[in-house]
């Protein structure tokens, strides 16, 4: 039986819609109701992950601590996650945020600049967390380039690697031809996701071919890799980027 994995970002990636904005209340409203509706993961961070609240990339309107803290305290059932961008978030903030309570982070760079994350996914891997690599823009390169950058996350520890099409620009063939790239080199065993956004109109179709693409799926909670279950992550549609 197929089983849907489904991580939500609305705080985190929804924070872009509303300039990182979000109250603690309503993280704790907005994490209660996500958690009582039986999603897997929230993520939660500044839209740029954590440490991302800056003059260059927006001011948040809490700090990501306080913003965690807000989702750990309702939070029951749903693995907490974040994003972590090196050059933007440290090590030091990696250990902070699992320190209260986030068990799941996906470390995102640019599609031809893997090797930056080797330092953060080794600490997570050393702090017990599962752990993405997230290949953002990914259509700014070709699918056997990017399959290689995804090989380099894997060789780092990464349990599952990303097409992130963070730029909005993939149509289902380049999520499909990036998808069975990463098969073809990735061991059997690591997880395939993939990060729609709607620019095109496309991010509910992207993620059904990438669904179909990949033959196996990460389950972050129990750790076991399954297959026929997907590793399309929902997230909303929305104009805004990673």
């Amino acid at each position: 039986m197929t089983r849907l994995y489904i991580q939500d970002v609305t705080l985190r990636d929804g924070m872009h819609a509303i300039r990182h904005g979000y109250t603690v209340d309503q993280v704790a409203s907005i994490a209660a109701a996500l958690d009582a509706a039986g999603v897997d993961a929230i993520e939660v961070a500044h839209g740029d992950g954590l440490a991302g609240s800056s003059v260059n990339y927006g001011p948040g309107a809490h700090t990501d601590e306080e913003w965690i803290e807000a989702a750990a305290s309702v939070v029951t059932n749903a693995v907490l996650t974040t994003l972590l961008l090196p050059g933007i978030g440290t090590v030091a903030e990696l250990r902070r945020a699992h320190r209260l309570g986030v068990r799941s982070v996906r470390v995102a760079t640019h599609c031809t600049e893997a090797d930056i994350s080797a330092q953060h996914i080794d600490v997570a891997r050393s702090l017990g967390m599962d752990v993405a690599g997230f290949l953002m823009m990914s259509h700014m390169a070709a699918p056997e380039k990017l399959a290689e950058q995804a090989k380099l996350m894997e060789s780092y520890g990464a349990h599952c690697v990303y097409v992130t099409d963070s730029g909005g620009r993939l149509t289902m063939d380049g999520v499909r031809d990036r998808a069975r790239a990463y098969r073809s080199v990735l061991n059997p065993e690591t997880g395939i996701g993939v990060h729609a956004h709607h620019n095109l109109g496309l991010a509910s179709p992207t993620r059904s071919w990438q669904w179909r693409t990949a033959s196996h799926a990460w389950t972050p909670r129990s750790r076991a890799w399954e297959p026929a279950r997907a590793t399309v992550p929902w997230k909303p549609s929305s104009p805004w980027p990673t």
